[in-house]
């Protein structure tokens, strides 16, 4: 891959562990496989800590929950090649940490299909943010098509996992209960689905702030004892190598994290067609798509998969095959590692960093 020697630092503001964040875990686990000194700032350090026991693999983590610690985090750090910014206040820290060229070059994932400006701190931090990235990443075209600035599409990948056995009669919702995700339409689709009535139930994993409101709406459509809201769940990978289908009903997901997690263990996914969706389900033979927020065209999917399970492992099968072909975490790692090679020539060539990054400084 070209990474022996480089030492880079993963930085996400947060003390959670929501997709952005599992993004950058696993980036750094692979990172630190091809022989790469990684620290990860930010993100919850004990789930974090978990999923990089199951790897093996050796990352320091530095907790950094706000802007501010996250700075003083990076400034602690003396030189490292790369720092790499997900998200804008973890854009904003890198850009205060690391404000001259001659230091590291500064490096950015795009996680939300949009330009910068949405928040007031996006609004004051764009034009210094701008000025000082060497590069930026897109997890998809959907992405790169809206963000302000050229991205490099690097579609994210996962681990391979082994063929779920889908014994379960459940559909699993995956996802953040915030507005974007349109749980709304995951609740209506299984009303109309019927698919209670053959002994199925609908499991949601996520919280957010429209929880309490999707709890209400489940018990005034009567649904509330075949719905079942498990809060936040660790053992995501159990449920999705048990679980008979997956709803994804966003609306606009950057990439869809889950989903392709869910395609590298068979489980068939039925997805709203847009964002995200359309370049990962989208691509396969047979793609289980609905209009968004077309609840009605859900349940018809559902209903028809939940109702032919021979269909049904075709289907996921298919789906495997196009994560292990597209989407795998080795391919996605070795991508950005040579991205990171690219954009250190172009710094050096322009005399922003000297060939050899000197080790005087470490960790404390």
């Amino acid at each position: 891959m070209g990474v022996l020697g480089l030492r880079v630092a993963q930085v996400v503001v947060s003390d959670a562990f929501a997709g952005t964040e599992r993004y950058a875990t696993n980036l750094a686990a692979g990172l630190s496989l091809a022989g790469t000194e990684v620290i990860l700032v930010g993100g919850d350090p004990a789930q974090i800590r978990a999923a990089l026991a199951e790897r093996g693999e050796d990352v320091t983590l530095l907790p950094a929950a706000t802007l501010a610690e996250a700075w003083s985090q990076l400034r602690r750090l003396g030189r490292v090649d790369v720092v790499h910014a997900h998200l804008t206040s973890a854009e904003a820290a890198a850009t205060l940490a690391f404000p001259g060229r001659s230091r590291s070059a500064v490096v950015c994932t795009r996680h939300i299909a949009a330009r910068r400006g949405a928040s007031l701190l996006g609004r004051a931090a764009a034009p210094f943010v701008r000025a000082r990235l060497d590069g930026q990443l897109a997890p998809s075209k959907y992405v790169a098509d809206r963000v302000d600035g050229a991205c490099l599409v690097v579609p994210t990948g996962v681990a391979d996992a082994e063929l779920g056995v889908h014994d379960e009669q459940v559909v699993l919702v995956v996802q953040r209960l915030e507005p974007e995700k349109d749980t709304e339409t995951a609740l209506r689709a299984w009303a109309a689905s019927g698919l209670a009535e053959k002994g199925w139930e609908l499991h949601i994993a996520g919280t957010g702030k429209q929880e309490p409101a999707l709890r209400d709406a489940a018990r005034r459509a009567g649904i509330a004892g075949s719905c079942r809201f498990l809060g936040q769940v660790h053992n995501v990978a159990e449920r999705l190598s048990r679980g008979g289908l997956m709803l994804a009903t966003a609306t606009g997901d950057s990439f869809g994290l889950s989903v392709v997690e869910a395609m590298a263990c068979g489980l068939p996914v039925v997805a709203a067609a847009a964002g995200g969706h359309l370049e990962t389900v989208g691509q396969v033979e047979g793609a289980a798509l609905f209009e968004a927020r077309d609840h009605l065209g859900a349940a018809v999917l559902m209903r028809r998969l939940a109702e032919d399970q021979a269909a049904r492992a075709a289907y996921g099968t298919r789906l495997r095959e196009r994560q292990r072909a597209e989407y795998s975490l080795g391919g996605f790692v070795e991508r950005v590692a040579s991205w990171y090679e690219h954009v250190l020539g172009q710094c050096r060539a322009r005399s922003y960093l000297p060939e050899t990054a000197p080790r005087e400084a470490s960790l404390p």
